[in-house]
């Protein structure tokens, strides 16, 4: 079964490609470099030459506060490009994942969020990502769309990635403690992102929109805690100052969502895909990053 894998950089297409053979998947990862996803050219030619059994796009332009200034870019890779592979994906007969943000939601509800649950954007990264969900599944009906949160892994810069580097620097930290989400692994996500792109191929009708993240949920300054805390013996330098702020301390470009936990019971019945819980998975991430930010023996 062939995987063909858009946004080879970011963290999501490392991980399939780590995950991928395992499950016994031949997975080819494409960047900027070797496909313009915004060319319609370039991505049918890639489907013609790879000839897929399975599409799953990782692309988008995730710079949350750059987007806020970078608007043609943002709409590009976020809701343009997407168009473009479902409308190909549809064409070719290819199953299709398109993976979409918590941030499409405003976080003024209470709880967490169910798929169907109103949208409201508050910044231009989350309004090009619902666009893109919506141009997504009017090309092709038949499309899933993935919402996550708050992504980690051992590959490309992320949260986790800042927070070590950081405190390897001993540099005092201040972290928003009034946002809520779902610290989720790249790992997982790619594992239940394969789970889903399978059961299509074999036959499953599930098309649409699905919220997947590991279980749990903190705030910025929880998830910075937790890493420093399961790293303190690696270093006395891992010893920092860490503050918890709010929001309006903490003036960002981009408005964020104070509550983006995501309801993932729909994927999970859907596919009898388990969540691993959070603090699992980063325990599994910080012993791969050891040795690169772990003292020297």
């Amino acid at each position: 079964m062939k995987l063909l894998v858009f946004g080879q950089q970011g963290q999501l297409a490392q991980a399939v490609a780590a995950v991928g053979p395992h499950r016994g998947i031949d997975v080819t990862c494409l960047g900027r470099s070797k496909c313009n996803i915004t060319s319609p050219t370039d991505v049918t030619g890639w489907l013609t030459r790879i000839r897929p059994d399975l599409v799953l796009n990782a692309a988008a332009f995730t710079a949350v506060d750059a987007a806020e200034t970078q608007v043609d870019q943002a709409t590009a890779l976020n809701t343009t490009a997407p168009q473009f592979l479902a409308r190909a994906t549809m064409e070719h007969k290819i199953a299709f994942l398109h993976v979409s943000t918590d941030y499409v939601f405003d976080g003024r509800k209470a709880g967490p969020y169910v798929e169907t649950d109103p949208t409201h954007p508050l910044n231009v990264y989350g309004q090009t990502k619902r666009d893109g969900e919506l141009a997504v599944l009017d090309a092709n009906p038949t499309a899933l769309v993935v919402r996550t949160s708050w992504v980690f892994s051992p590959f490309a810069h992320n949260f986790v990635r800042t927070i070590l580097k950081r405190a390897q620097e001993r540099v005092p930290l201040s972290v928003v403690d009034d946002q809520t989400g779902a610290p989720t692994s790249a790992l997982d996500l790619a594992d239940a992102c394969l789970t889903a792109l399978q059961a299509k191929h074999t036959g499953s009708l599930a098309a649409g929109i699905f919220h997947y993240t590991s279980s749990g949920q903190t705030s910025w300054y929880g998830l910075a805690r937790e890493i420093l805390d399961q790293t303190q013996d690696w270093r006395p330098g891992f010893d920092i100052e860490i503050k918890a702020v709010t929001t309006d301390q903490f003036k960002t470009a981009a408005v964020r969502p104070r509550n983006s936990v995501l309801d993932c019971r729909a994927f999970v019945g859907q596919f009898g895909h388990v969540q691993p819980n959070w603090r699992d998975s980063l325990s599994e991430t910080l012993v791969a990053l050891k040795p690169e930010f772990g003292a020297s023996t």
